[in-house]
């Protein structure tokens, strides 16, 4: 086991030095790209502007790459150490919900919520980004004008956390391998959805973190998640 956590610190490392390393360059490349497509440096002709815009598309997404794998690195560090503190449940889906405002706008996703007044012991801020990035998934796949569910519920000592979309789901031949690094399912390739492929990777090490599990469940349509986390202290929020 030793050795096998001292080959994840060292492979964890590495990452975090070629991602370090590829960041200076890379913004040099597309700075220039950006020049090209704005005309700054010269006007191009229309087969040029393609090619600038080609460079410019893709300089683009291997930066989200690059910094999708930074914040993995940092997250993934995270998850060694967890820090319980009693927390709201009501206020940190609020938060959470407010920082997905934009993208439920920009589709017009309704969001169902139901969430007990309670008060759980916890870590906070690894909870939050379980809610977080599990949200994010759901309306990245989730189409125009549909209804995200998000359920917390407590069940004698485990809360259970479901999040619901209506998108196109994920096949059962899917469904181990999509809490990989840098998977990507089907459904992202035929909805052409963009991803770094960690959000559902970073989930599983902090659902990990706090001692729980993660599955996903039948929902005819769409995804259906499901986060079982025990809980050693509760009460109800007054």
């Amino acid at each position: 086991r030793e050795q096998l956590r001292q080959v994840e610190d060292q492979k964890t490392r590495f990452l975090q030095q070629v991602s370090h390393d590829l960041k200076t360059p890379l913004a040099a490349l597309r700075e220039g790209a950006d020049l090209l497509v704005d005309g700054s440096v010269g006007s191009l002709s229309v087969a040029q502007q393609e090619v600038a815009q080609i460079l410019q598309h893709n300089s683009v997404r291997l930066q989200r790459q690059i910094e999708g794998l930074l914040q993995f690195s940092a997250l993934q560090a995270q998850a060694t150490s967890v820090v319980m503190s009693l927390t709201p449940l009501r206020p940190l889906v609020k938060k959470v919900l407010a920082a997905q405002q934009l993208p439920l706008l920009s589709k017009n996703i309704s969001i169902e919520l139901a969430c007990p007044n309670l008060i759980v012991e916890t870590d906070a801020e690894k909870l939050r980004v379980i809610l977080d990035n599990l949200l994010s998934n759901a309306i990245r796949y989730a189409p125009q004008r549909s209804v995200v569910k998000l359920t917390l519920a407590q069940q004698e000592a485990t809360l259970l956390l479901d999040v619901l979309d209506e998108g196109p789901g994920i096949a059962p031949e899917e469904r181990k391998r999509i809490f990989e690094r840098f998977y990507h399912g089907s459904a992202s390739a035929e909805q052409r959805v963009k991803s770094s492929g960690l959000g559902l990777a970073i989930v599983a090490e902090f659902v990990r973190a706090l001692r729980g599990s993660i599955v996903v469940l039948e929902n005819q349509p769409g995804a259906h998640f499901r986060v079982s986390l025990p809980i050693l202290h509760w009460s109800q929020e007054r």
